[in-house]
């Protein structure tokens, strides 16, 4: 393990720098609001995945700091807290081990657990560690992903209920989807009182396959006409976008060993271009940083278009 593999990792976060941010701008169309907190929400959740080691290190080194200042504190021996003691001793030993956890007693020095060097993780971590960071940094990529296909779907959705007129054709610039015999259930008339006026987003979306980006794209490009940027095939062309897209279905499908598929389905990311037909992919936090960074910049670009359409429509 090295420095840019985890080091990088655990710096990632939803900081003041990151895309996400540029989604707290003021929408002007309010009912994407919740589209757009929810995204962003879902995001830092996903986001937060990279401070779990570095976290529960800090948590271990301040209970052991904890320790040795009861120890001082009852016994005038950091160390005695290894030994055996009489069991009305012991509950005031982890009596006063809490009250310094808390706070509520001062002890003898500050319970900071001080700088975290990345080569606690890696030079003096046995190599089980590894798989283990690979299976939080893949399982983040899967969790980002989910995060994006949730909100590309809501949002399409939003957008339908909004402007029923010149959505809910689905005559944009790929003319609707492939399977357009599907009946209306009953069930949909009989839900919003027989008034579908506000509700054709909800009712067209189930003819769209939002977990997947074929089915997304198609989505977009069904509804929306040639004024409004998504309904352009160029946009979809985002390299980051079709990077995750195909990482996380190699991740699923093909447990990380590549295919034909995803080399037909990557983009042209440079990141991912050194993966060959039957190598292993291998989680790299600096690789993951970046990439979800530029998608996170697509999608507050998806939501700014949609929302500037609706706006001036």
């Amino acid at each position: 393990m090295d420095d840019q593999k985890i080091g990088a990792w655990f710096a990632i976060s939803p900081g003041p720098h990151s895309p996400l941010l540029r989604l707290a701008r003021v929408l002007r169309t309010s009912a994407l609001v919740p589209v757009s907190d929810a995204f962003r929400a879902n995001s830092e959740r996903s986001l937060s995945i990279s401070a779990i080691p570095p976290s529960l290190f800090s948590l271990g080194k301040r209970v052991k700091l904890a320790e040795i200042a009861a120890s001082l504190m009852l016994f005038n021996d950091p160390r005695y807290e290894n030994q055996s003691m009489p069991i009305e001793m012991g509950q005031r030993y982890q009596g006063l081990l809490n009250d310094l956890l808390t706070g509520t007693v001062n002890g003898p020095f500050r319970l900071a657990p001080g700088e975290i060097a990345t080569s606690h993780f890696t030079d003096h971590a046995a190599e089980q560690f590894s798989s283990m960071y690979d299976t939080l940094m893949l399982s983040q990529l899967l969790l980002v992903w989910t995060s994006f296909e949730t909100m590309a779907g809501d949002l399409w959705e939003t957008a339908l209920n909004i402007h029923p007129t010149l959505l809910a054709s689905l005559r944009g610039t790929r003319g609707g989807p492939k399977d357009e015999t599907k009946k209306l259930p009953i069930r949909y008339l009989e839900e919003h009182g027989y008034n579908l006026e506000h509700h054709m987003g909800t009712v067209l979306k189930d003819r769209f396959l939002f977990t997947k980006l074929d089915g997304i794209e198609e989505a977009y490009h069904s509804a929306f006409p040639n004024d409004c940027r998504v309904a352009c095939k160029d946009f979809w062309e985002d390299p980051s976008l079709k990077a995750v897209s195909a990482l996380r279905n190699l991740i699923v499908h093909r447990t990380c060993i590549v295919d034909k598929e995803f080399l037909a389905k990557r983009g042209p990311d440079p990141r991912i271009a050194h993966l060959a037909l039957n190598d292993r992919f291998l989680p790299n936090g600096e690789m993951l940083s970046r990439l979800f960074a530029d998608l996170f910049t697509f999608s507050a670009s998806l939501i700014s278009l949609v929302d500037d359409w609706l706006a001036t429509h």
